[in-house]
């Protein structure tokens, strides 16, 4: 059976907050969304009782956005922030289709990586 593991970078980026950027092991089924659930509920916890009144910010990739983890997240006892990719499908595509097109011809002319960065509400 193998392991598998969920890694956590934390920064300090003010006196009173705290962002975690979370990542599977690389794999994106290599661990389910119980086990990186789980994950998060441990280093929040340890975070908490270092410093009980710091801001988390939580990033993660599409692996992390979840339902119950966004629920836990918001909940009055957690009061923590995230951040989660999406993963890839139609009705996204169909959103960020103009940006996705912007990003393509940028790549093109400069040859290099290119992001285009935009907002929207479901």
């Amino acid at each position: 059976m193998a392991t598998t593991t969920a890694t956590a970078t934390c920064r300090c980026i003010s006196s009173q907050a705290i962002n975690c950027c979370a990542r599977g092991s690389g794999r994106p089924t290599s661990m389910g969304p119980r086990a990186r659930f789980g994950e998060v509920k441990r280093i929040v916890a340890q975070l908490r009782t270092k410093w009980p009144d710091v801001k988390i910010v939580l990033r993660g990739d599409s692996g992390f956005c979840r339902e119950e983890l966004m629920a836990w997240c918001e909940s009055a006892d957690n009061h923590v922030d995230f951040l989660f990719g999406l993963a890839r499908n139609s009705r996204l595509q169909k959103i960020v289709g103009k940006q996705m097109h912007e990003a393509k011809l940028l790549h093109a002319e400069t040859g290099k990586a290119a992001r285009v960065f935009t907002e929207f509400r479901l």
